[in-house]
């Protein structure tokens, strides 16, 4: 005989309904083998970006300006110009135009410049995806230690009720809870 719940569940919507519902488990979702496997997806996913978007953030940061060659520089994104110009006007253009500038002086006298925009928006991404990631470790605890159900109490009356952390766990879970719960 179908507890309560399944037969609502059947009352409302049919036989054959509440059998597609229970089958992909759609009155349970955020248990469903389909919900966890996504939620690992993005968590790997987010882990995998946050890493890289923080190595590049502090090397970024930390790397110094290194000067290099004008036979580096061949891809033809470099201005070239006989004239003379002024590096104090150059750093000025280039901080009124919101890059973070860093200056360099070579050997031979010549002033090398490092413009670096975006930087702000670079940890921000960080932070978005550690927040994903925070987020995601809080699914996985509240999928280990949480329970899932109703209990019907009528109104002035009590009921006591005893939980099983166990109880609808996968058989891995239920090890692991039975010792650490």
């Amino acid at each position: 005989m179908p507890d309560v719940s399944e037969a609502a569940y059947i009352a409302r919507f049919g036989e054959f309904r509440w059998s597609l519902i229970e089958f992909f488990g759609l009155h349970h979702i955020y248990s469903t083998w389909y919900f966890i496997a996504l939620n690992v997806w993005l968590a790997v996913s987010a882990a995998v970006c946050t890493i890289k978007k923080l190595r590049y953030a502090v090397r970024a940061l930390r790397d110094p300006i290194v000067i290099r060659s004008p036979d580096y520089y061949r891809s033809g994104k470099v201005r070239h110009s006989s004239d003379a110009l002024d590096a104090d006007k150059v750093e000025q253009r280039l901080r009124q135009a919101h890059f973070r500038v860093l200056k360099a002086k070579a050997a031979d006298g010549s002033v090398h410049f490092f413009g670096q925009r975006g930087h702000i928006r670079l940890w921000s991404i960080v932070a978005l995806h550690l927040s994903i990631l925070i987020i995601l470790i809080g699914v996985a605890v509240s999928y280990v230690y949480g329970f899932q159900g109703s209990v019907a109490v009528e109104p002035g009356s009590t009921v006591a009720v005893q939980l099983d952390p166990s109880e609808g766990k996968p058989v891995w879970l239920r090890r692991f809870l039975s010792t650490h719960a």
